[in-house]
């Protein structure tokens, strides 16, 4: 276990904001704040030996409290896109919050990424473990039912921040928890990503309209701009004239992963880049990966953070957008007293 200190802030009714860091026998470190569960440090080594922060966020603690780029936070209680911010549900529609233009983003003005988690740390087997849980009451955001939600951050002796997402509810509901992390493998303070080489292993991808809302169809990567089965860097398809690419301005769209067997982690992404030899690869249990190549960063008035458009990318292991308005999608739909559970690990190495 690193060590334990205060955040210089509190919330705005007074809560304190606390924050761990993790360290594990790589030498390799995780800062996690108990608002929103948020990454806000990540540090591991070079080719060369060299540590250095790989993670974007804020430099001053009180500005995650204004945040509007989710910077490594817990996305909840669901991830990415609902349309017209409702759902029906066992016959009864249910209106969510509307915070993205008419639709609902990422659990809604104060989702999970605006909750402070109560932590429990420990030493494990593995190494250094930070247990955080929130209960979400019934009708919060407009979702239904009391949600107990359990987020587990494991920084293993094999050099990788596991995150384990456990939940249940009294009443059924939609649940689709991922982490919003962006990597910069570079250095946070350094270059955009445009060189770091990216892989996504997944044949279909999902398109979306032009208010990001998934159309429904499941359309194949071979022959266009979304094809990152072999790796390639990732600049090399933000200038094509695909219409996908123009409507995101990069890359936002979900992939179909490859190989879908729930509850088993398999390789599902990975990242390189070649000046500091740092390599990221990702395993998951969820069926879907929403790969964001931060197309928004720098241009919003709001954005506070001093970063840059597409200096930091995101790898969002979930199930898919808008998941309850396609019943071809995989369900997001959590029963009363079943469980929720799955695992996503970012591992790291150098070449």
């Amino acid at each position: 276990m690193g060590f334990t200190q205060p955040l210089v802030t509190t919330t705005a009714d007074g809560q304190p904001i606390m924050l761990y860091t993790l360290m594990n026998s790589c030498g390799t470190t995780v800062s996690i704040s108990t608002y929103g569960g948020s990454v806000v440090d990540l540090k591991t080594a070079d080719r060369h030996g060299k540590a250095a922060n790989i993670v974007l966020g804020y430099m001053e603690p009180s500005y995650y409290l204004e945040d509007h780029q989710y910077f490594g936070s817990i996305v909840g209680r669901c991830a990415n896109r609902i349309a017209e911010a409702k759902f029906r549900l066992n016959g009864k529609t249910y209106q969510l919050t509307s915070n993205a233009g008419r639709h609902h983003l990422h659990g809604g003005a104060f989702g999970f990424n605006k909750k402070i988690w109560l932590p429990q740390p420990s030493n494990t087997p593995d190494g250094p473990q930070l247990k955080l849980q929130y209960l979400s009451p019934d009708m919060e955001e407009g979702y239904p039912g009391n949600l107990k939600a359990t987020v587990i951050y494991t920084l293993t002796d094999s050099n990788a921040l596991k995150i384990d997402y456990f939940a249940e509810t009294d009443h059924t509901t939609i649940v689709n928890l991922t982490h919003h992390i962006y990597f910069n493998l570079g250095g946070a303070t350094g270059d955009d990503c445009l060189q770091q080489e990216m892989m996504i292993r997944a044949d279909y991808f999902l398109p979306i309209n032009e208010e990001f809302i998934p159309t429904g169809e499941i359309r194949p990567v071979k022959a266009t701009p979304m094809d990152f089965l072999k790796p390639r860097p990732l600049g090399s398809g933000l200038n094509d004239p695909y219409d996908q690419i123009l409507i995101a301005g990069g890359y936002d769209h979900t992939w179909v992963l490859k190989e879908k067997h729930e509850h088993e982690n398999r390789p599902a992404a990975g990242a390189y880049d070649p000046g500091s030899g740092r390599l990221l690869e990702l395993f998951t249990t969820q069926p879907g990966l929403h790969f964001y190549t931060g197309n928004q960063l720098g241009l919003n008035k709001k954005d506070n953070s001093g970063h840059r458009q597409y200096q930091g990318f995101c790898f969002e292991a979930q199930k898919f957008p808008d998941a309850p308005h396609h019943a071809d999608f995989p369900s997001v739909i959590l029963a009363k007293d079943a469980a929720y559970h799955h695992t996503t690990i970012y591992k790291f190495s150098v070449q």
